[in-house]
């Protein structure tokens, strides 16, 4: 399809009586895909009942071609006799026909065969002939004036053949038929006119041969009688059923055509017709009168489902059905008579499972990470050692590494830059390592993210003296993929962070900056002003890290803080200052200088975890409570007992809110980001104790 004609090329023209204009554009596939407009042309109407019948014998919106003519000619001495075949089906998209992408061709057939006898040169030739291509791909092009529509063979073979026989007695060798057929067929009369021609060529006493003929063409009844027209001045339908292979709800280079799917027209919810997709995966219903008209689509394979509905600004590339009722909305005329690319997208079956980012911590004295896969307090759901003990000086970092949808961790060696990345939960050897950046502990900050789309994560660093961030795509060395600065130089102290903020798939970055605890979040890889900022938790440089994660499974990353004093989580599910939409105590407190993790560390979550989860009381005025210390219990259980044990349950969460009773007073002065000015005083009734306590008790 799309192919320009040539002056080789064969041509089967449908032909119409008046112009009909038509305005066409190429969709993101390369296709050409019409605009759906006004068009009003006079043609015989016929009435409801009579378009129904002529549907129920023949599929509706599919006009069948099937013909054979024979072939009796005679050039230059040589008889060329025989018969040809011609048979395809026609779904018509846009009645106007007018353009290439008007009419889908599927079920091609084209043979023929035949004798070939005289005398050429002096010399007695007898033959026959035999198609040896049934199917030929044929390419729909523009037509010749916008009255017709042509259908090309694909050149230079055409419709091939092999020719076997003898000249003068002696065999032709390496004998070879063409056929070229030049036809036009008119719909009103279903007549077929035109030519075939045919061209035989072979070695003979090793001299080459060609000779060639043309055969007149003119046939009638090509198209079964009854069959329906589509008339441009009534409404009418179209579009097709595609293969949505990545399931974004887009029909993109590569989602193939889905076949045995019928699509059903409904007026007023009522079933009046029916088609099942061509080959193409294409449908089409026309000569509608007015009403009220939606398409269903039965039929659907096991282990697929419809894909997300209307996705994007792009109309010509979505799919236009309800995943709940497997039909489109009421479809709207009032643009137009006609109604094209109003398609459905079929993905393989999707569970109710999300992605789900949770917590962990780096204890760096060690170098063990302790993972959480749940918003509740008790022993890790992983732990494991990687690295260098003794406080390094390595950072830890989190991602994707494989495309698996888990992410792993890794750690950055800043003394000469090297990344070290783990695709499983195991001690050992890293399964990725390579320098990037400077070394000689520069200073520059890691970060990791899904750059570029496709499903892995990769790394990056942050150059604070000119806030520059640095991105690749890739776990090789060598030159950024993505670099521009972003914030104050000058080492202000603000820290970097990455994620999806806006859901498309693609992680950005941002900067929080401690000092008035202020987010500023980038939507894209250009400097200039962020797109979202508010502020969270308190300023005056607490010594809060933030960290960035999808808390809820909407497939958007927000943000939270980890207050290390306590051990406390405080994460959002949302761009707005307040109050947290989860906090709880995991880890030792009293500043251990365990590095917070955030990571989807068991892969893609059941809504039920969620569900499970417990409710909070009075959830975030921990963060204007904002506990300041905490004072050692007497006994306090070993760091690693207290994340690993199994039967630690809720001890280590209760010694946290122990610690901060033994220091408690009553209420508390602290700094607040969401009851004043930045670092204004308030005073709160609540004790940090209490709500703890309130917090702890609903989680237990």
């Amino acid at each position: 399809m799309g192919h320009k004609a040539t002056g080789s090329d064969a041509r089967l023209v449908f032909a119409r009586s008046s112009r009909l204009p038509s305005r066409w554009h190429a969709c993101r596939s390369g296709i050409p895909i019409f605009n759906a407009e006004q068009r009003g042309f006079p043609m015989r109407r016929r009435n409801r009942f009579e378009r129904l019948e002529a549907r129920t014998l023949l599929a509706a919106g599919l006009i069948p071609v099937d013909t054979t003519f024979s072939v009796d000619t005679n050039e230059g001495g040589l008889q060329i006799s025989g018969n040809a075949v011609l048979r395809f089906d026609a779904v018509v998209l846009d009645p106007a026909l007018d353009g290439p992408e008007d009419i889908s061709l599927t079920n091609v057939e084209v043979t023929s065969s035949g004798q070939v006898s005289g005398l050429v040169d002096g010399f007695n030739v007898v033959a026959s002939f035999q198609t040896t291509n049934s199917t030929p791909p044929l390419a729909i092009v523009a037509g010749v004036s916008p009255d017709t529509l042509q259908v090309d063979s694909v050149g230079p073979d055409h419709f091939p053949g092999t020719v076997t026989g003898t000249v003068a007695g002696q065999p032709i060798q390496n004998g070879l038929f063409t056929a070229t057929l030049v036809s036009g067929i008119d719909f009103p009369t279903s007549g077929l006119s035109g030519t075939l021609g045919i061209s035989i060529t072979g070695t003979v006493f090793g001299v080459p041969f060609s000779e060639s003929a043309q055969a007149a063409i003119s046939q009638t009844d090509v198209i079964p009688s009854g069959t329906e027209f589509p008339d441009p001045s009534l409404r009418s339908v179209s579009g097709r059923v595609f293969s949505d292979a990545d399931g974004d709800g887009l029909r993109e280079a590569g989602d193939q055509p889905v076949e045995n799917i019928t699509a059903v027209l409904l007026q007023d919810s009522v079933a009046i017709d029916s088609m099942q997709v061509d080959s193409n995966g294409f449908y089409s219903f026309y000569n509608l009168p007015s009403g009220n008209y939606q398409v269903r689509f039965d039929n659907v394979p096991s282990g697929q489902e419809f894909t997300l509905l209307q996705v994007g600004a792009d109309t010509t590339v979505d799919s236009d059905v309800d995943p709940a009722t497997g039909a489109t909305a009421t479809l709207d005329f009032s643009g137009g008579q006609t109604l094209l690319n109003v398609d459905a997208g079929i993905r393989t079956e999707t569970t109710n499972e999300f992605k789900l980012d949770t917590i962990g911590l780096y204890q760096g004295d060690i170098s063990l990470f302790h993972l959480k896969e749940s918003f509740t307090p008790g022993p890790s759901d992983q732990y494991f050692g990687f690295g260098p003990g003794g406080n390094a000086g390595w950072t830890p970092v989190v991602g994707d590494w494989n495309g698996d949808g888990i992410d792993t961790i890794g750690l950055y060696q800043p003394d000469i830059s090297l990344f070290h990345l783990k695709d499983s939960f195991t001690p050992g050897a890293s399964d990725q390592y390579f320098a990037f950046g400077p070394g000689g502990n520069a200073g520059w900050i890691p970060l990791a993210g899904d750059w570029n789309g496709d499903g892995t994560d990769t790394i990056g660093l942050y150059q604070p003296d000119i806030s520059l961030f640095h991105l690749k795509d890739s776990f090789t060395p060598g030159a950024s993929d993505h670099y521009f600065a972003f914030g104050p130089g000058g080492n202000a102290g603000w820290i970097p962070l990455a994620g999806d903020w806006n859901g498309d798939g693609v992680d950005t970055i941002g900067l929080y900056q401690p000092d008035i605890s202020l987010f500023h979040l980038k939507d894209s890889f250009t400097p200039g002003a962020s797109d979202q900022y508010f502020a969270f938790g308190p300023g005056g440089n607490a010594g809060w890290t933030p960290l960035a994660g999808d808390w809820n499974g909407d497939a958007t990353d927000t943000i939270g803080l980890y207050q290390p004093d306590i051990s406390l989580f405080h994460l959002k599910d949302t761009f707005t200052p307040g109050a947290s939409d989860q906090y709880f105590a995991f880890g030792p407190g009293g500043n251990a200088g365990w590095t917070p993790l955030a990571g989807d560390w068991n892969g893609p979550e059941s809504p039920v975890l969620l569900a499970a989860s417990p409710t909070l009381a009075s959830p975030s005025d921990v963060l204007r409570t904002g506990a300041k210390s905490v004072a050692e219990p007497e006994y306090a259980p070993a760091p690693l007992s207290l994340l690993t044990s199994s039967n630690a349950e809720t001890k280590g969460i209760r010694w946290s809110a122990e610690a901060v009773r033994s220091s408690d007073t009553g209420s508390t002065t602290t700094s607040s980001d969401s009851s004043g000015q930045d670092g204004e005083e308030t005073s709160s009734d609540a004790s940090p104790l209490q709500l703890l306590d309130d917090a702890f008790a609903a989680w237990r």
